[in-house]
């Protein structure tokens, strides 16, 4: 379900938003295509198809956000920068509240590693608050 006003998608079953761009490995034997595919209908992709460039367009009043299921003790790094300062967080949900375990407001460059506290789905999600589109350029690794 999308709500076109907010430029959401939802997964109706979970509650939980769906991932609205992803950068997907290549996968020349064919090996992870049939577990992705599954992730992909669950709206969460395994840590290692999160993994890789980010060139992220967002537009004004929008955001950008990538999930990944993560077990306890998983890292994750990133490191971007944009074209105008954005807010970036890193949130699960748990029930009908929204944790956020990283959270940074009005950033144009941002490195950083995260380590999953428990086993849960995370969303890394850049929001543009401003007017004018932005160009988000970075990377995320395992």
């Amino acid at each position: 379900m999308e709500d076109a006003e907010a430029g959401r998608r939802y997964d109706s079953r979970s509650g939980l938003e769906r991932c609205a761009h992803v950068s997907i490995p290549l996968d020349p034997l064919g090996l992870l295509a049939p577990r992705i595919a599954l992730a992909m209908l669950a709206g969460l992709l395994p840590l290692r198809a999160l993994a890789g460039p980010l060139d992220l367009h967002i537009a004004a009043d929008k955001f950008d956000e990538h999930c990944v299921k993560l077990a306890a003790g998983e890292v994750i790094s990133y490191r971007f920068k944009s074209s105008a300062p954005l807010d970036f967080n890193i949130h699960h949900h748990r029930g009908n509240e929204v944790l956020y375990p990283v959270r940074h407001a009005q950033v144009r460059k941002l490195a950083g590693t995260f380590r999953a506290p428990a086993g849960d789905d995370y969303c890394l999600m850049w929001e543009n608050k401003g007017a004018q589109a932005v160009t988000v350029r970075g990377i995320t690794e395992p």
